[in-house]
């Protein structure tokens, strides 16, 4: 897999931007907001931290659509049986217990749980995020070279990376559907 330059992600991902309309931006600016929400109804529902039910969700969230990532979530936490990749059961068993600890290394869904949480700084970078650059997938270097392009381009535009993350996911995400 080839390193990405800062210089080529921070100049493709400005150019995606270019097509931000208002209506993205203020989707993005209430997504992480909203998936916290959903977080805090799991915590209420089932007596864990913010953070417990935080790593929940992101343990479910690799291959699956939003609205499926909170059935497992809200399946798993009720003690219900889940149908899913066998590492992200593992995964939201640890992270149940121990929060993002409980997570392991994966880059994606450490920031994602943190994300969700309402950690800021933290960029996930997922399938859809790798897209323009025709990636299925982000060794350790591509990653940072990723986030920290969308962390400079959030601090230009002056609002939370992870907001700026998803301004980027909804775009692209749109562009495909």
């Amino acid at each position: 897999m080839a390193t990405l330059t800062h210089e080529t992600a921070l100049d493709t991902y400005a150019s995606i931007l270019q097509s931000a309309t208002q209506e993205n931006r203020e989707q993005a600016r209430i997504w992480y907001p909203s998936a916290r929400v959903q977080a805090h109804g799991l915590s209420d529902a089932v007596g864990w931290t913010l953070v417990q039910s935080s790593a929940v969700i992101a343990a479910f969230s690799p291959r699956v659509t939003w609205a499926h990532n909170m059935r497992l979530s809200w399946d798993f936490a009720l003690g219900r049986s889940v149908r899913c990749l066998s590492a992200s059961i593992r995964r939201a068993e640890n992270a149940s217990r121990l929060g993002f600890d409980g997570l392991g290394n994966g880059m994606k869904v450490n920031a994602f749980a943190r994300n969700i949480a309402g950690i800021h700084d933290d960029v996930t970078i997922d399938t859809w995020m790798l897209r323009p650059f025709g990636l299925k997938a982000a060794n350790k270097s591509n990653y940072r070279t990723l986030a920290n392009a969308v962390r400079q381009l959030a601090h230009r535009d002056n609002i939370p990376a992870s907001e700026m993350q998803a301004l980027l996911w909804i775009i692209v995400r749109g562009r495909d559907e």
